[in-house]
């Protein structure tokens, strides 16, 4: 895989227009991919780090390393940083982790209707934002340690010609620990939860020996927020791994 640091001028017009859309953000990013055949050599996931007057940074991560001449090259403040990326976690291994995440439960479907799945609707309670990502731990090979939820809000998508779509996003910061390695590796590979596409599901860990990280571990508290000196996950960490 390939992780690809992306820094755009925010006050690009063009630029505006993907944040306020990302959709368009999506399709945008897509273009460095055409070339290849079919969209599972690509597997695309992405997430906006920072919104600045200034600047946008995105983090993106593909099967495929993107062909960058694609891209509108006015749009970008700084050089592309692309890198090689090739995940290799032991069991009990702890990490740093981000990820943006649309935490979502489905309504019950009509009883008289088989096909009816039902409504989707945002969990914007953080117990309940905190027991989805832990939920997705088992079949996903890794278990929550500590967590620090923050900057929740709707995000706009809309395609020409269909109404918009609003979808509830959080971020997350914590520490987890793998408990199965090649489960571990396909969550990497594939993402969490739903909207993959537009922005969310992108799971960032770097490695840490840090000593505090340690002692959270033994406390085995997930509600303990994680200080700021602990949250070092950057794009940068993560790109040096």
């Amino acid at each position: 895989m390939f992780l690809t640091k992306l820094t755009l001028k925010t006050t690009h017009p063009a630029v505006s227009a993907m944040l306020a859309n990302y959709y368009l953000l999506h399709q945008w990013l897509w273009l460095a991919f055409t070339n290849c055949p079919q969209q599972s050599d690509v597997r695309m996931l992405f997430r906006v780090e920072r919104v600045t007057d200034d600047d946008t940074q995105l983090l993106l991560q593909s099967k495929m390393p993107p062909a960058a001449e694609h891209w509108q090259c006015d749009l970008f403040h700084s050089p592309l940083e692309t890198r090689a990326y090739r995940p290799d976690y032991r069991d009990d291994e702890l990490l740093y982790f981000r990820i943006r995440m649309n935490p979502i439960r489905r309504l019950r479907g009509r009883p008289d209707d088989k096909r009816s799945t039902g409504k989707r609707v945002p969990l914007v309670r953080q117990t309940e934002q905190v027991q989805w990502l832990a939920g997705k731990g088992a079949p996903g090979g890794f278990s929550l340690i500590t967590y620090h939820m923050y900057d929740q809000g709707e995000q706009i998508s809309c395609k020409m010609g269909v109404a918009r779509i609003c979808h509830f996003g959080i971020t997350c910061d914590g520490i987890l620990q793998v408990t199965d390695r090649e489960r571990f590796h396909q969550t990497l590979v594939s993402g969490v939860g739903p909207a993959k596409g537009l922005g969310f599901g992108l799971l960032s860990v770097a490695r840490t020996t840090n000593s505090r990280c340690r002692d959270a571990y033994r406390c085995q508290q997930g509600e303990r927020i994680v200080s700021a000196g602990e949250k070092t996950i950057g794009m940068t960490s993560t790109l040096s791994n």
